[in-house]
């Protein structure tokens, strides 16, 4: 039984992207895991979808408290709870890391093209099973400073999948 393959350079590119786009927020994550599955354990997900050579997904999985502190940090404000401008947040964070990602991979095989307005799914009681053959690749951030045994989860998942078309 062989090990499965999972594209280094796609990673590289999605730590990278993800670290310049959540220091706009002043947020240091830290990547502390890989995987070929497209994870959404956490109640908040905003989905950006690409097309051109590629088509596919970006995804930021985040939890409802991940959630209210990342769009406290991007906008100077607290949250306790969902709202729409947390949502709103969320969906400018994964907006930022997709034109990111969108550069970082340019002249690349996984090139992005074009990408969409960001969406937001609510809950947690989803997969995420993307065509067979796409490629796909996650990583998996904890945020710098956060207290690890706090209840509190504000670690988050990145994720893309992509069909050469």
């Amino acid at each position: 039984m062989g090990l499965i393959a999972i594209d280094g350079a796609l990673v590289a590119a999605i730590v990278t992207t993800t670290t310049e786009s959540m220091a706009m927020a002043n947020i240091v994550p830290v990547p502390v895991g890989i995987s070929i599955r497209l994870s959404t354990v956490r109640a908040v997900t905003a989905i950006i979808g690409f097309a051109g050579s590629n088509c596919g997904s970006i995804l930021l999985n985040v939890s409802e408290e991940g959630a209210c502190h990342l769009a406290g940090r991007m906008l100077g404000q607290s949250y306790d709870a969902m709202s729409g401008e947390v949502a709103d947040g969320v969906c400018e964070m994964a907006n930022i890391i997709a034109g990111q990602l969108r550069s970082a991979l340019d002249k690349t095989p996984q090139q992005i093209e074009r990408i969409s307005v960001p969406a937001v799914v609510l809950g947690s009681s989803y997969r995420v099973a993307p065509f067979k053959g796409m490629l796909t690749a996650s990583v998996e951030f904890a945020v710098e400073g956060a207290c690890p045994i706090s209840k509190q989860d504000l670690g988050f998942v990145v994720g893309l999948c992509s069909l050469k078309v």
